[in-house]
């Protein structure tokens, strides 16, 4: 670690144990560990939530190993079976972003979905992440302690993730392999008693509903090629949620966002981004509806967007 810091680096930990991860706190240039097996196609080294709550308790940026963005990469070097492929690229897009880690892409050169990469960052590559990594729900790891003492919960991996910004807490679920339905509210992934949200199906860019100690909702069972994946929206005093970019697997980022304000009939973003970078930001209105609005960002980097779709 001292040499390290004396060459000005910082030092991810490859495969650690839990006497290494725990070894890091005294080590401060240790700022990132894997928390995957190896890729391979069609692996699921995606699933890392239950580790991700060790690390980010820790301090430490959890590292899911690459992923292909496309189904078929001939020439692969995989030989361990013919005809290797990866048959759920989305889902890997998506857990490697809401990891709050590095995002590394493996394709072969002239093999890489352009657009599902981009759905991770900006024009620039800065990546758009949640605050702290995706990490599974104690309702999860509640069922797998007590499978048969009649506990309810999800029979597979459900994870959650927040972007805090100042006085708002923005929420991610992702599900995958689930075996069961699984109806939850609010608290039952952490939230306080009195939250509404807006809830929008991340990758069907679609309002699905109001989540809320009254009006809970219900994830249906599902595989890795179906994963769901949605977004919680605080509901303002006036109605309107703040969705954000809706073409990005994470639409409220603190990379992007600046500043969100409330005036009694809409609401106002501040952004920051890359000159000429077209961004779309939508909202769900006191209506329940998904109103999207996109602006151009001009050469001072920053702009502000309103829920009316004013651009300034």
């Amino acid at each position: 670690g001292e040499g390290a810091r004396k060459a000005g680096l910082t030092i991810q930990y490859c495969m650690p144990f839990a006497r290494h991860l725990l070894q890091s706190l005294e080590i401060p240039v240790v700022t990132q560990a894997r928390a995957s097996d190896d890729y391979q196609p069609a692996n699921d080294n995606w699933a890392i939530g239950g580790q991700n709550i060790l690390m980010d308790a820790l301090g430490l940026a959890p590292s899911k190993d690459c992923f292909w963005s496309t189904v078929n990469q001939p020439g692969n070097p995989y030989t361990y079976a013919d005809n290797v492929t990866e048959p759920y690229p989305e889902l890997q897009a998506a857990a490697i972003t809401l990891s709050a880690g590095p995002v590394a892409v493996a394709d072969g050169i002239g093999y890489s979905n352009v657009e599902l990469i981009m759905r991770s960052c900006r024009d620039d590559g800065l990546l758009l992440q949640p605050s702290a990594p995706m990490k599974l729900v104690d309702a999860a790891l509640m069922y797998r302690a007590t499978p048969h003492a009649g506990v309810s919960g999800p029979a597979g991996e459900v994870y959650v993730a927040h972007t805090i910004l100042p006085g708002r807490d923005y929420g991610y679920l992702l599900s995958a392999s689930l075996t069961n339905e699984w109806s939850f509210t609010p608290q039952d992934i952490g939230y306080a008693p009195g939250m509404s949200f807006a809830v929008v199906d991340v990758r069907a860019k679609e309002f699905v509903g109001l989540l809320s100690d009254d009006q809970p909702m219900t994830l249906h069972v599902s595989g890795k090629d179906d994963f769901q994946l949605l977004s919680l929206s605080p509901v303002e005093s006036n109605g309107w949620a703040l969705v954000g970019e809706v073409n990005k697997w994470v639409g409220v980022s603190t990379a992007r966002y600046l500043e969100v304000t409330t005036t009694p009939e809409s609401m106002l973003v501040e952004v920051t981004g890359v000159k000429g970078e077209n961004v779309t930001i939508g909202f769900v209105s006191p209506e329940g509806e998904l109103v999207r609005h996109s602006c151009i960002v001009p050469e001072e980097s920053v702009m502000k967007l309103s829920t009316q779709g004013d651009c300034f």
